[in-house]
């Protein structure tokens, strides 16, 4: 059948999940997927193209470019959170930081929107965690109810019409603020001026992070050394537990530093690359080669924290559950740093 030629193109959406999530909640991705496309086409007039897989809308290897090219066509990315989501998945955690980077750049936060299935206790704007910060201050949409309740329940069919407002809006709201910009991209000078001040925050956020390990390394070393009686080993416990929560914080805002100098470097690059700046390009190159340089100090620290993880402090922490408690927010900040130093590692690829 011929289609209307006054059909718009699709909305186009993006689902980030896990698996895990979806299993345990009795497969409700395909209903919320379904329910939500109707809503928008029912309630206005909007057709939705939901994926759920990694491989489409230009995601695939290179989901970075996909984001540009998605915030250009006011793509909305949806995060489905659990605590699933921050622990257990570094891609959606890469995925989720490296949009909304790029879009506040723009300003277009509006269109990542969280739906929330647990862990709302955890959602705070004082978290230590990166990711969890950027959905507390986002306008995210409680869903758990809805999802217990069932994919027939009117409580479900109810939550997914909020949804579906919700997003139409952002996107409307963003097809404004293309149309008309209220700031340019970044060029020249202040593009040099931020790489330096992220390159500094990346660089200080690396050396404060090795210091913390240090001194939590000292410390689980010397209790080691025995003839610890428990209130000795309970005292090295009390010591350790602000210094991990430290390192968490540090790792936490590697994290985001990383995305942002990722998504700084790429719209710059890609801003130079329609201009045809050949001068402003070799200029850009010289920056983030810089950036890209310091990786080799930076996997040093990487490779002293997983070493630690995998052999002293994991041994303790097995042995003495205090200690258990004690590091835990460390391999958090761990996990954060490791993935900031990936993020960074992929400025080597980038292209002028």
């Amino acid at each position: 059948m011929t289609e209307f030629v006054s059909d718009r193109p699709a909305v186009r959406c993006f689902l980030s999940f896990t698996h895990e999530d979806d299993s345990l909640f009795d497969g409700f991705i395909t209903p919320l997927r379904q329910k939500l496309q109707q809503y928008c086409a029912a309630g206005h007039g909007r057709k939705v193209d939901l994926f759920v897989d990694r491989e489409t809308i230009t995601w695939g290897q290179d989901w970075r470019r996909g984001i540009e090219e998605g915030l250009d066509a006011a793509t909305v990315f949806i995060p489905v959170v659990t605590m699933h989501y921050f622990l257990e998945s570094p891609a959606c955690r890469d995925e989720l930081l490296a949009f909304y980077a790029r879009a506040k750049e723009l300003g277009l936060t509006d269109l990542i929107l969280p739906l929330i299935i647990a862990g709302h206790d955890f959602l705070t704007e004082d978290s230590d965690d990166a990711c969890i910060r950027v959905i507390e201050k986002l306008q995210y949409v409680d869903i758990q109810d809805a999802v217990v309740a069932g994919a027939g329940s009117a409580r479900f069919r109810d939550t997914v019409k909020i949804v579906a407002g919700k997003l139409i809006q952002a996107v409307e709201n963003a097809e404004r603020r293309l149309t008309w910009p209220g700031a340019p991209e970044p060029g020249g000078g202040d593009f040099e001026r931020r790489m330096g001040e992220l390159g500094g925050l990346v660089a200080s956020r690396a050396r404060e992070f090795d210091t913390v390990l240090g001194t939590i390394t000292a410390l689980v070393t010397d209790g080691r050394a025995g003839g610890q009686s428990r209130a000795d080993r309970a005292a090295e416990a009390q010591r350790i537990g602000p210094l991990a929560v430290t390192a968490r914080r540090i790792g936490t805002d590697f994290e985001l530093a990383a995305a942002e100098v990722e998504a700084a470097v790429r719209a710059y690059l890609r801003d130079l690359a329609v201009r045809g700046d050949l001068e402003q390009a070799e200029s850009a190159r010289a920056e983030y080669a810089q950036l890209a340089g310091d990786l080799d100090r930076l996997a040093a620290v990487e490779t002293s924290v997983s070493g630690f993880l995998a052999g002293t402090g994991q041994y303790e922490e097995a042995v003495y559950a205090p200690l258990r408690a004690a590091l835990g927010p460390l391999r958090l900040g761990a996990q954060s740093f490791q993935l900031g130093v990936r993020t960074l590692r992929r400025l080597r690829e980038a292209k002028v």
